[in-house]
């Protein structure tokens, strides 16, 4: 469940065109979804519809930061990058991406 204090507060970036339709989809994070985990939202930004919605590994991650960065890995299909930036697997509040 979304937090609605949260939903998209700090963080929706232009996502790139994740559904190949020739437009720029929206990246909307919230931290706070799911308790504290996080998630990401991707809406088409022709239709409104959800495309995408990623959910974060931990309980406390704080997932939500991110954006599109272009077709990084040249299969033609736009890829995003976000960030748990809570998590501390490797150190206290280190994050990840």
């Amino acid at each position: 469940m979304s937090n609605t204090a949260t939903f998209g507060r700090f963080f929706a970036f232009g996502a790139g065109d994740i559904n190949d339709d020739g437009t720029s989809d929206i990246f909307i994070g919230d931290y706070a979804a799911v308790g504290v985990a996080g998630r990401v939202y991707i809406y088409s930004n022709v239709a409104g519809s959800l495309l995408r919605t990623i959910e974060a590994e931990e309980r406390i991650d704080g997932v939500g930061l991110g954006r599109g960065i272009g077709d990084m890995s040249g299969n033609g299909i736009n890829d995003l990058i976000y960030a748990a930036y809570t998590f501390s697997g490797a150190a206290a509040g280190g994050g990840k991406i």
